[in-house]
């Protein structure tokens, strides 16, 4: 707490005023590019990673940034998961945020947890939620390819695997897929590399991840990942 507590009096003696003056507009509101789900790893820093200021990024952490399909949440699990659903409608409804972004990690301590497919009878609440994405754990175990991934990686690559998932559970979300229907939203996958900070887009048509950088932005700005109808 030591730390955190100095780096707000540092910040009021050093940066307050010139942040005040930089963004004199904070307080009558916000405009938010894009809603980002993005895992509750400490790690990442999304405005870093993305070179954007408060008011420009609208984020919903969760543990495995996880997305449930709208098909369990309407078996009267409506409550369970109301905080995704209040962020999803405050977002399209209230802000008109464009776009939606889903950012899986590497090295995800929640999917090293799916990985194991184990139940931890001390955190019984973690164990219900990563369950969600057990669909994504059932594909990666019974595709062959999976036998050929080194297990120290396996991780990263069912975490990839975990973000396309979250993409199509989003699309069962009926807010979600009026606005996209509408062409009044754009839903994208980014997976980030912890290790180089490395932002990696999925191209649906490729069905890969390929890193966002100068020479692979017009591709990735031409084919944006959009559901056929």
């Amino acid at each position: 707490m030591n730390k955190i507590i100095q780096g707000l009096v540092e910040f009021k003696q050093k940066f307050q005023k010139s942040f005040i003056e930089e963004f004199p507009d904070l307080a009558n509101g916000q405009k938010p590019q894009a809603l980002m789900i993005v895992c509750c790893d400490s790690r990442i820093m999304p405005t870093v990673s993305t070179r954007i200021g408060p008011g420009d990024l609208f984020v919903l952490r969760n543990i495995g940034n996880i997305v449930p399909p709208y098909n369990y949440i309407n078996q009267g699990n409506t409550l369970k998961h109301s905080s995704v659903l209040a962020a999803l409608e405050f977002a399209i409804k209230y802000l008109q945020i464009p776009n939606i972004i889903i950012c899986g990690h590497s090295e995800c301590g929640a999917m090293k947890y799916l990985l194991a497919n184990e139940e931890v009878p001390e955190t019984p609440f973690l164990h219900n939620w990563i369950s969600e994405a057990k669909s994504v754990y059932t594909e990666f175990s019974t595709n062959p390819k999976s036998q050929d991934i080194n297990p120290k990686t396996a991780h990263n690559e069912i975490s990839k695997l975990n973000v396309i998932h979250q993409l199509e559970n989003l699309y069962t979300i009926p807010v979600v897929r009026e606005a996209v229907d509408r062409k009044k939203l754009k839903v994208y996958g980014w997976w980030l590399d912890i290790s180089t900070y490395d932002v990696y887009h999925y191209l649906k048509s490729q069905n890969e991840f390929v890193q966002i950088n100068d020479k692979t932005l017009e591709t990735i700005l031409d084919e944006l990942y959009e559901e056929k109808s």
